[in-house]
């Protein structure tokens, strides 16, 4: 009877360490499961973290690109030179390109990449400065420009008021220089060979009218021999020709008929005349108009009359 209460004993001391056992095992496999659990989570995890880095960096390298073409267009604007960062900005594309593709970066690699941003982070906070001083520089030439464009306006102003002003001195020399016929008087011949101061005519008894002038002294006009033109025109408004004197001239492009001219030297102070042979002409009743010109100017205009 005590065999078999010891045997029952040991045999229920054996189940108890195999039930022992048997929880030591389970968890011991439960804690295994829980420790593979979180590297696995822990695993993740950092997976994630790097995917996350990995998706910063290319924003921020796509900011950064963004910024740089930007500081590019404006460096360009104010005729600054991009050839350096027009480099950087394919190197910059570059790296885009490698975290967009690449999906196991060693640490190394990304290091190097993140470094390669705070660099290009660090060149824009730069280019901004350069170009603020661009810009400073750009506002000083505009402004200098300006002062110039004013300058220049104002002396274009000086010089066309000058040029107005010499135009208008010119033309009034040039009329100055003019000659004048002046006391245009007329002094006929009878059929008797008698001569009268007249500016009244009788055709029937005048056989030659004269038109005396005098050429008004003028410093201005250089000395010698000066053509002087005679155009006498009729009641009618006809020029009267005569065979032998008569032709044509120009005042100021347009053609005109004369009746006689002549050279007179001057300066003189004599009577210069021109005659009208009233044999030779047919003189109609009315008022006749005396016109005298040199060089494309009248000098001097007087009429008489024919009854």
């Amino acid at each position: 009877m005590k065999t078999n209460q010891e045997d029952k004993k040991i045999v229920k001391g054996k189940t108890n360490i195999l039930i022992l056992l048997i929880a030591v095992l389970l968890l011991i496999n439960g804690m295994q499961w829980f420790y593979n659990d979180y590297l696995q989570l822990e695993d993740e995890k950092i997976l994630v973290n790097k995917e996350l880095e990995l998706v910063n960096t290319y924003d921020k390298l796509d900011s950064i690109s963004n910024e740089l073409h930007a500081k590019i267009r404006e460096i360009e604007e104010l005729n600054g030179n991009v050839d350096a960062l027009m480099m950087i900005k394919e190197d910059l594309e570059k790296e885009k390109q490698t975290l967009k593709v690449s999906q196991n970066l060693t640490s190394e690699e990304f290091e190097n990449i993140r470094l390669k941003v705070q660099h290009y982070e660090a060149l824009l906070l730069q280019k901004e400065k350069d170009i603020l001083s661009l810009n400073h520089r750009f506002q000083q030439l505009t402004d200098e420009n300006d002062s110039l464009k004013i300058a220049q306006s104002n002396m274009k102003a000086q010089i066309k008021e000058l040029e107005s002003e010499n135009s208008h001195l010119t033309q009034l020399v040039e009329e100055a220089s003019i000659l004048r016929a002046t006391a245009i008087q007329f002094t006929g011949k009878n059929n008797k060979g008698s001569f009268f101061d007249a500016d009244v005519f009788n055709p029937r008894k005048t056989e030659l009218i004269k038109i005396l002038f005098t050429l008004e002294q003028n410093p201005l006009i250089d000395q010698g021999p000066k053509e002087i033109i005679l155009r006498l025109i009729e009641p009618g408004g006809a020029v009267i020709y005569q065979q032998n004197s008569s032709g044509k001239f120009k005042v100021k492009e347009k053609e005109l008929f004369y009746t006689d001219k002549k050279k007179i030297e001057y300066p003189n102070t004599l009577n210069n005349e021109f005659g009208l042979d009233c044999t030779r002409t047919l003189l109609v009743k009315g008022k006749y108009t005396v016109e005298l010109y040199s060089k494309e100017s009248k000098i001097g205009e007087s009429n008489f009359m024919v009854q």
